[in-house]
């Protein structure tokens, strides 16, 4: 049985949730990119998940699948998933994904996208959401559940049990303000909206 999307899907969010399955000793350059938040999450941990959920076998014997063997599986089963890779691969970059402490400062200049139809164009902007998923999951790590403005927590929890905050960039992008962690928070629905729409907001 082929892996799709539903299986990643739930890999995904099984990884997010700590879950590791049958590789715990993770991938050392290569990570899926979600699709539908672009969050890049450990290719070794994901991929394996996504076979056992798909029924598909992992070990033969003592033998388990190398990260090769794993992105080819991948690639045959959903080509359209994208894969953030470092050259040359020295150690982990990124770690396991969100609030990981064994992630190293990420340098970009070694990222390389693989996919089979990945043009240049496509690299960058693939790249440049990556790093927006990163600030992203900095912010909510920083926040620690709690709106950034008033340290309430937040209203709900998402299906993937993750405190539902939203991010907002202090001086918006449009306005000549950078995706970096130092010019974002996470804030309660209601007082990102009252960061834009309020008195003195953003767009009033």
């Amino acid at each position: 049985m082929p892996i799709e999307l539903v299986h990643l899907h739930g890999a995904l969010d099984r990884v997010r949730g700590g879950e590791l399955g049958t590789f715990k000793d993770r991938s050392r350059s290569r990570y899926v990119i979600d699709p539908r938040n672009n969050e890049p999450w450990d290719q070794k941990a994901v991929v394996g998940l996504a076979m056992e959920l798909a029924g598909m076998p992992v070990v033969w014997g003592d033998v388990r699948l190398t990260s090769d063997n794993l992105q080819r599986h991948l690639g045959r089963d959903l080509p359209e998933i994208e894969v953030v890779s470092f050259q040359p691969r020295k150690h982990r970059r990124i770690g396991l994904g969100i609030d990981d402490l064994t992630a190293n400062e990420v340098d970009w200049s070694e990222a390389t996208v693989e996919t089979a139809s990945s043009t240049r164009a496509r690299v960058a902007e693939v790249l440049r959401h990556v790093r927006s998923a990163l600030v992203r999951q900095e912010a909510e790590c920083r926040a620690r559940g709690r709106c950034g403005d008033f340290g309430l927590a937040a209203p709900f929890l998402t299906p993937a049990g993750r405190p539902f905050l939203e991010v907002h960039h202090i001086l918006p992008l449009g306005r000549g303000g950078l995706d970096v962690v130092e010019n974002v928070i996470a804030l309660c629905p209601n007082c990102h909206r009252k960061r834009h729409h309020g008195p003195g907001g953003l767009d009033t």
